[in-house]
């Protein structure tokens, strides 16, 4: 807080900017309204729907990964992830600029239950991972909305040592146990500092931003035909190491910017 009362005190940041960099800085997540133009919407639904009709015949678990990465094959999701402003506060808030890593297109609720992204994907230092959610409809409380527990980024980071993750196993290894013990290992501590939740449920092209540390999820939509359109983009901020504490290996970046 005292770094952005002096960054702003020497005009480095405007009143609006050292506000929103307080607001990260005690809760972990911030949002900006109107950031997607409706055609750029439109457009990355468009190529989402394409790919999941001509890939609907495969297993979830497979579809998912036709859906991650999308960039690679839509124009649209390529301009979202690289959109002037959302880089421009990226960089704001990470204090270096922000390096484009991966999306993952949802078009509807995930479902999962609370957790961090850092053990997902990790910086050295730590802290210089941020995530960038993007409604791509207007969001309804009974769509499975987006959950987060504000402050939560405060919490300890838990390690994949922590929470017994075999250094040299396969990643279906890792993820085995992942799924056994971090959920429960992140509810606990939620339960334990008594966070509050907090649901989110933006307007169409509404943009989100999330510390990597911060403890987040969605629940489950109230009819099985319940859409909840969105897109994440991940970023790590130049200079930091990244890879995948988790999986035990580096995240290459695409080299976008």
């Amino acid at each position: 807080m005292e770094q952005i009362a002096a960054r702003q005190a020497a005009g480095e940041i405007d009143g609006r900017q050292a506000g929103l960099l307080r607001k990260w800085v005690r809760d972990g997540y911030v949002s900006l309204s109107g950031v997607l133009d409706q055609p750029t919407v439109d457009e990355i639904n468009a190529d989402v729907a394409a790919v999941i009709e001509a890939n609907q015949h495969l297993p979830i678990a497979e579809l998912r990964l036709k859906i991650q990465d999308n960039f690679t094959e839509s124009a649209a999701t390529r301009r979202a992830m690289m959109l002037p402003s959302v880089l421009e506060f990226m960089d704001l808030l990470l204090g270096r600029r922000a390096l484009p890593y991966q999306t993952l297109s949802l078009p509807v609720s995930s479902q999962i239950a609370p957790h961090v992204d850092a053990i997902l994907m990790t910086s050295h230092p730590r802290d210089y991972l941020i995530a960038a959610w993007f409604a791509l409809e207007s969001i309804q409380p009974d769509s499975g909305p987006l959950v987060l527990y504000p402050g939560s980024h405060k919490l300890p980071y838990i390690s994949a040592g922590e929470v017994g993750i075999p250094r040299g196993a396969s990643e279906a290894e890792c993820s085995s146990v992942y799924d056994a013990r971090f959920y429960d290992l992140v509810a606990e501590r939620v339960e334990s500092n008594g966070f509050q939740l907090y649901t989110h449920l933006p307007a169409c092209g509404d943009v989100l931003f999330w510390h990597s540390n911060l403890v987040h999820g969605a629940t489950a939509p109230a009819s099985p035909d319940a859409t909840r359109k969105s897109l994440i983009v991940h970023y790590f901020g130049e200079g930091a190491e990244h890879y995948s504490d988790l999986f035990n290996r580096r995240c290459d970046l695409p080299g976008l910017r």
